[in-house]
């Protein structure tokens, strides 16, 4: 899986397949509509782990992404 980083456009690359970002039960609230994702960045801005659970698996998906 490859995923394209918005500001420098380089794309991050992943081990492991996955669900696509934005695949999944959606929601509608203030925000409009999207599909929730949690989020944990570490204090130094190195580590950011996004996770969605799978509406129809009940899998949790979990995205790492660390800053080289």
């Amino acid at each position: 899986m490859s995923v394209v980083c918005r500001a420098n456009g380089e794309p991050i690359r992943s081990s492991e397949a996955s669900t696509p970002f934005g695949t999944g039960k959606g929601a509608v609230d203030s925000v409009g509509a999207h599909v929730p994702y949690t989020y944990t960045l570490s204090d130094d801005w190195s580590t950011l782990i996004m996770n969605n659970t799978n509406s129809i698996t009940n899998v949790v998906l979990t995205y790492t992404f660390t800053r080289n």
